[in-house]
């Protein structure tokens, strides 16, 4: 169990003992009142739900007492069964004892992740690196994170300078959200030069060079240039510099 659900039974459970201590104690406290008859029970959601399949999750019944473990169970029943990202249980004076209502608050549902712009790389593998996911709740730290991972995608492919400018939009009535990633590459960045330092009079730079795969005038590429780092490590250890550190000095 979670400590957001533990958070919101504790809130819960207060609510429920204040309400239940400001309706039922006596004036002085002289003894223990009965608790409350529940009179009625009230399902409220900001979404449709199907009041017949969450019955069986409510454990308050009409004509009971209304105590806390009652609440305790319904709170925790609803929770772990998805239906609602919050659920409080609020009451209301009535005649004959108290009106119950169990509120439910359902979580904001990401109908579709979108990229627009001239997004120069494959929407299928930019897709893939955002965290949120179309069918899931939405999250806002996924989303964010959305922005972070698609720009480092784009300046792995050598677009340093690109953008991703985010938009989100909810349609209040079906609890449903299009998230939107417009996406500004910018230029492509290509390989300037190549030059490998340090190897003295004993071999040749071009001879280094040769086996390396990053070329000037290409797209500059970061796994180009990781997979070059070892590609040198071997090809040097191959030349009995068994003892070489490299390290890639970008300009």
């Amino acid at each position: 169990m979670g400590v957001g659900l533990l958070s919101r039974l504790a809130r819960a459970g207060r609510r429920l003992a204040t309400t239940l201590l400001a309706a039922l104690a006596p004036a002085g406290y002289a003894q223990p009142a009965p608790p409350a008859a529940v009179v009625a029970v009230e399902l409220r959601s900001d979404a449709p739900v199907d009041v017949r399949e969450l019955g069986h999750l409510i454990a308050i019944r009409t004509g009971a007492p209304l105590d806390e473990e009652s609440v305790r169970r319904t709170l925790v029943r609803l929770r772990l069964a998805g239906v609602a990202s919050e659920v409080e249980v609020l009451t209301r004076a009535a005649p004959g004892g108290v009106v119950v209502v169990v509120a439910l608050y359902a979580d904001v549902q990401v109908e579709a992740i979108e990229l627009e712009g001239e997004l120069a790389l494959e929407r299928k593998s930019l897709l893939a690196v955002v965290p949120q996911r179309a069918g899931q709740p939405l999250r806002e730290d996924r989303v964010l994170r959305g922005v972070y991972r698609l720009e480092e995608t784009y300046a792995a492919e050598g677009y340093f300078d690109a953008q991703a400018n985010l938009g989100v939009t909810v349609d209040a009535a079906t609890r449903r959200a299009r998230v939107v990633y417009r996406i500004e590459p910018g230029i492509r960045w290509q390989v300037g030069a190549v030059r490998v330092e340090g190897l003295g009079e004993t071999l040749p730079e071009a001879t280094a060079i040769a086996a390396l795969r990053a070329r000037p005038g290409e797209p500059y590429r970061a796994t180009t240039v990781r997979a070059d780092e070892d590609r040198l490590q071997r090809f040097l250890t191959g030349k009995s510099f068994r003892q070489a550190t490299i390290e890639v000095l970008p300009e």
